[in-house]
């Protein structure tokens, strides 16, 4: 309720006493050794609040029904030698994504997760640190895998899992001074991807990455007023999204020399202090990456991603990236990898 979690136990009659609920509606849920975790009044996630709102209100009705538990049990295996993996994290999550129930495998490699309602479930494994992919389990035909079970079934599944990739590298601004902070993105096609962040000395280590093709991005997020601002780049060096490579990672690949260079941004304009400066910009006036002194419909910003001088004419060049705010650009960027960030949380 409001945001405060209140843990209560569960006496040997089934009874439990919740108090100093704030008032509010409140979300309520029950686990208990051999059955499902359930929320009110009997469902695999939440459906119903339950309505506290004066301050001083008891409630006694609010009963939870609990179904017996189903369980898996993953066999997590290399998929080239058979060998058990142990210490992988993996992670169901219902067919809405609203609900995940997860451990990490024990030193034989088998990960056991219980306290499921029957229904679809979706597995995420985390194996970076083993030297396996974090990624999602996928089907035969590179869908997302979906595991059923029945209420009260126990399943056993043995779950090859493919090595996979790393990069890692050091940020540095137009100084070759490392930079702390950058958010390190790898994106797929399908917009799902993985995140880091860099250490004070500007190194970075992305590792759990399928192989197949990414891009790669260094994005900087200043959040109080006076913080330190840098241009996004993306693979190999651009300021501009769609202009950006994609770099195709091999099995086991460890590439462990990536540079990314991020120009200083004072005003977060987007466009680089020096690039300003040089065209005769005030890199402490944002207002001016959306101006257009030589009149040829590209603004400053868009000129500054395209590499051309926004005072003369520029003609019209094809897939520019052009007429893209940077706060739409960035908002779209990120949504697409906020479900596997908050998943990288969870795994801590």
């Amino acid at each position: 309720s409001s945001s405060q979690v209140v843990t209560v136990t569960i006496d040997a009659t089934g009874r439990y006493d919740a108090i100093g609920i704030p008032p509010g509606d409140v979300i309520t849920w029950a686990n208990s050794p051999g059955l499902a975790q359930t929320y009110y009044p009997d469902a695999d996630r939440p459906s119903e609040f339950v309505s506290v709102l004066d301050e001083g209100e008891e409630r006694d009705d609010i009963d939870l029904y609990l179904a017996a538990e189903s369980v898996f049990t993953f066999e997590l295996v290399d998929a080239q030698t058979g060998a058990p993996v142990p210490l992988a994290g993996g992670l169901l999550y219902n067919d809405t994504r609203t609900v995940g129930l997860g451990d990490s495998a024990d030193e034989d490699g088998i990960l056991r997760i219980d306290r499921l309602h029957a229904g679809d479930w979706l597995l995420y494994i985390w194996g970076a640190d083993e030297g396996y992919a974090d990624d999602w389990v996928l089907d035969e035909d590179g869908s997302e895998a979906v595991y059923s079970i029945e209420p009260g079934e126990e399943r056993t599944v043995v779950l090859p899992l493919q090595k996979s990739a790393r990069i890692a590298g050091i940020v540095i601004d137009d100084d070759g001074n490392p930079v702390d902070g950058i958010a390190i993105a790898a994106i797929r096609e399908d917009q799902s991807g993985l995140a880091t962040t860099t250490a004070p000395d500007g190194t970075f280590v992305l590792g759990g990455l399928m192989a197949g093709e990414w891009t790669f991005s260094a994005e900087y997020a200043a959040i109080c007023p006076g913080d330190p601002g840098y241009v996004p780049t993306f693979w190999p060096g651009t300021p501009n999204r769609d202009w950006a490579r994609t770099l195709t990672l091999q099995p086991e690949e460890q590439r462990i020399d990536v540079v990314f260079k991020v120009p200083r941004d004072a005003d977060l304009d987007e466009m680089a202090d020096a690039w300003e400066r040089s065209y005769g910009l005030d890199p402490n006036r944002p207002e001016d990456a959306w101006e257009d002194p030589d009149g040829d419909a590209y603004t400053n910003l868009e000129e500054y991603r395209m590499g051309t001088d926004p005072f003369d004419g520029t003609p019209a060049i094809e897939d520019c990236g052009c007429h893209v705010t940077a706060t739409g650009r960035h908002a779209a960027w990120y949504l697409g990898l906020l479900p596997l960030l908050v998943v990288r949380v969870r795994s801590a």
